[in-house]
């Protein structure tokens, strides 16, 4: 994606012009997010008509909403196709294409970087470079689907995971795309299952000395010295959590401590720790603990009052 447009673009072969490939705004969109790799927009009942364009970035696409009926160019003729609440379609990046329709329904785009894709790939191929991905209209892919309601989620929770839980998502979207839509050749062998120690305490420390910045996986995973898709999977197989998870939990854990020590307000804490406002932390604490961080700050004093 051009991520000075912050909008899901295609590129006029013929003309080589670049604009949106939808002209209405979106419903949700994730141009202000703390990650980078992957926009989501999602659109609603609008007619569409793309002659001979061709993706800026690659683009899944998951149908939402109503069944989607549109004719698709192939070999220089239009055949109708139906395109089923749930199924999702796959283009390419400068593959080019034509097809209308008056209706879209509603739709979730995601798009991804290509350079990101490729990192992607790194460890999965043996020739990365030559990675293409393959169209394709109508799959049935319950993954899809989870990560674009998931993404879409997050926008609507002002971004409550922090750019680490979104470039999480956006290497799983990368990662599943590379291994079933591509010309993926082989898997290298001899990989390691997990983290060694040292590896795991260089990316442990690490995320507890920078709590309060807006963490990116690729920085935790150089720590480690491994690819950031390489190493967000090794880490949850040594940890049992994801990097996110995990860096929730620190967050978390370090707000619990910082509550019973201090007598700063719950969001001045919030923002110590890294979280974007005290209802971040009250939720996240909430789930952890089981009480909100007010209830839990009651419950101490309490105690230590009866000392």
């Amino acid at each position: 994606m051009d991520m000075t447009e912050n909008r899901q673009m295609v590129v006029n072969v013929a003309t080589g012009e670049k604009r949106p490939a939808i002209s209405n705004m979106p419903l949700t969109s994730s141009a202000d997010a703390p990650w980078s790799d992957v926009l989501i927009e999602e659109h609603s009942g609008t007619a569409v008509e793309l002659e001979y364009v061709a993706p800026a970035e690659h683009v899944i696409v998951v149908q939402l909403k109503r069944t989607c009926i549109f004719d698709w160019k192939e070999n220089g003729c239009y055949r109708t196709l139906r395109l089923q609440p749930g199924q999702t379609s796959i283009f390419p990046a400068m593959v080019p294409f034509s097809t209308r329709t008056h209706d879209t329904g509603g739709f979730l785009t995601m798009t991804l970087r290509q350079k990101f894709l490729r990192c992607a790939s790194h460890e999965l191929m043996t020739a990365p470079d030559a990675l293409e991905l393959t169209p394709r209209l109508a799959v049935d892919d319950p993954l899809f689907n989870a990560l674009g309601a998931t993404l879409k989620a997050e926008v609507h929770a002002g971004y409550a995971g922090g750019r680490a839980y979104g470039d999480a998502l956006a290497g799983t979207l990368a990662v599943h795309l590379v291994r079933h839509y591509s010309n993926r050749r082989s898997q290298p062998a001899g990989e390691g299952t997990r983290l060694s120690r040292h590896q795991l305490r260089r990316a442990v420390d690490f995320m507890h000395d920078q709590l309060a910045e807006s963490l990116s996986l690729n920085a935790v995973a150089a720590e480690a010295g491994l690819s950031v898709f390489h190493f967000a999977r090794l880490f949850k197989q040594t940890t049992g959590l994801a990097p996110h998870q995990y860096l929730i939990q620190c967050r978390v854990e370090r707000a619990k401590q910082l509550i019973v020590a201090s007598s700063a307000s719950t969001a001045e804490i919030a923002q110590q720790v890294g979280f974007c406002d005290q209802s971040h932390l009250t939720v996240h604490f909430r789930r952890l603990y089981g009480v909100t961080p007010k209830s839990f700050r009651a419950q101490m004093g309490q105690r230590q009052e009866r000392v």
